[in-house]
């Protein structure tokens, strides 16, 4: 069955009759002019950034390959490239930074036709520039299939970064929207139309609108940039990672570079109503979602205990759900999850890109 997102695929010129410089001229004509920070953009050997006094400079770079990190059955080209931005920038607000600029390495099939090109310059552009955020240049070669490779550079006021490491016994953990639901999008995109109307039953919803809903959660992430500048800005988080690979496994990530252990009570979970009725449609748990692998891109930190009431004082002034759910103890570096019967079990897992 044709995809109703694979007719943005195809269609017009293709990049291979324009060439690689006929198409970096047209990329530069969609960027416009430079932002403040950026001295020098695309068209030269490479970009030049200002970065005041007083700030660290924050890098990091991400990669989206065609199979396997999306699909053009269900994405369109302009999410693909807002999606490529998105994940850099949830790395930065991770750290609490402010975005400055972007490199973008583009490999393409020769025969990927231009309108392609075009949309994912647009998501790019659109995903960067509400956070003032300029695309500096890049890389263009051929390849087999379409790769979006983006290096992206931030800056945060100096020594003031957050890190996975600083989290301390006592601290309260904490989490922001609903993890989980990416992974949810990811396994039902193939479902048919019955489930989504035996699950529009139950929670009183259009089958369309739950089926999008769910495949945004996967296609469209939302990078809490907001929240990080708010925890930098108010000293407010002891230690900070985004939700990229699932909740437990970067949990586990905190946990060992702090030299901690994180208890988790399954009763604070914030789990999406919806995930549960779905979960139970599936025949499976929605804690496998909402602590197992999820490129979610939330925020999970810790802060110390006085700073509860302000970490929850930015959810409401975000309007961004913000859940305590446990707390940093002493002990072997791990996260183990305090179940409803009051067991205990180990969280272990998450994503790993070469298994």
């Amino acid at each position: 069955m044709t995809s109703p997102f694979e007719s943005s695929w195809r269609g017009g010129p293709s990049v291979g009759a324009l060439g690689e410089f006929g198409l970096i001229a047209r990329i530069r004509e969609r960027i416009g002019p430079p932002s403040a920070a950026l001295v020098l953009g695309p068209g030269d050997d490479a970009a030049l950034l200002s970065v005041p006094a007083g700030w660290d400079l924050v890098l990091t770079c991400d990669i989206q390959l065609e199979g396997r990190h999306f699909s053009p059955r269900w994405m369109t080209p302009k999410e693909v490239g807002a999606r490529a931005a998105t994940v850099n920038l949830s790395d930065a607000a991770a750290m609490g930074a402010v975005p400055v600029a972007a490199l973008v390495s583009l490999g393409l099939p020769p025969s990927l036709p231009v309108a392609v090109t075009d949309a994912l310059c647009d998501g790019l552009l659109a995903a960067l520039a509400p956070h003032g955020a300029a695309l500096a240049g890049g890389n263009i070669t051929a390849a087999e299939s379409l790769i979006v490779d983006v290096t992206l550079a931030a800056r945060v006021e100096a020594g003031r970064a957050l890190r996975r490491a600083g989290a301390r016994a006592g601290d309260v953990v904490f989490v922001t929207g609903y993890p989980g639901c990416a992974a949810a999008g990811l396994a039902t995109l193939e479902a048919d139309d019955a489930l989504w109307a035996r699950l529009a039953e139950r929670v009183g919803r259009a089958p369309g609108d739950l089926r999008a809903r769910f495949r945004l959660h996967h296609a469209a992430p939302v990078a809490r940039l907001a929240a990080g500048r708010f925890l930098v800005e108010n000293e407010a988080a002891s230690a900070a990672i985004d939700t990229s690979d699932g909740l437990g496994g970067d949990l586990a990530h905190v946990a060992e570079e702090s030299g901690v252990r994180i208890e988790l009570r399954e009763a604070y979970l914030p789990v999406d109503p919806t995930l549960i009725e779905l979960g139970a449609l599936l025949g499976t748990d929605p804690l496998a979602w909402v602590l197992g692998a999820s490129d979610d891109y939330e925020l999970a930190f810790t802060a110390p205990r006085a700073k509860a009431d302000l970490v929850l004082a930015m959810g409401e002034a975000l309007r961004l759900p913000v859940a305590p759910i446990g707390e940093v103890v002493a002990g072997a570096a791990g996260v183990e999850l305090r179940r409803a019967d009051g067991t205990s079990l180990p969280v272990t897992g998450g994503w790993d890109h070469l298994r």
